[in-house]
C-alpha cells in the first residue's frame, strides 16, 4: 500500500498549512476555546470558500476528490 501523498494531496497540504498559519494563530484558537462559541463562523466561511468542506466526500459523489483515508493527513 502506498502511503505517499500524490501531487494533488501535497498541494492541498501546503495550502492548508499556509492558510492555518495565516488565519489560525494560537491566539485565535484560544479565543474560540475560551469563548462561548464553539467555532468561528468567519473562519469556517473562508474554509468553505476554499472547498475544503468537501474533501472527505468521495470523488464519485462530488466530482473532484480526495480519499476519506487521507482526510486526517492534511491536518
Amino acid at each position: 500500500m502506498n502511503f505517499e501523498f500524490s501531487d494533488e494531496q501535497q498541494l492541498l497540504r501546503e495550502q492548508a498549512r499556509g492558510f492555518l498559519t495565516e488565519h489560525c494563530p494560537t491566539s485565535a484558537v484560544r479565543a474560540v476555546l475560551d469563548g462561548d462559541q464553539d467555532w468561528d463562523a468567519a473562519l469556517w466561511q473562508k474554509v468553505a470558500e476554499m472547498g475544503w468542506t468537501a474533501t472527505v466526500i468521495p470523488e464519485a459523489l462530488r466530482w473532484s476528490g480526495s480519499e476519506l483515508l487521507r482526510a486526517g493527513d492534511y491536518c
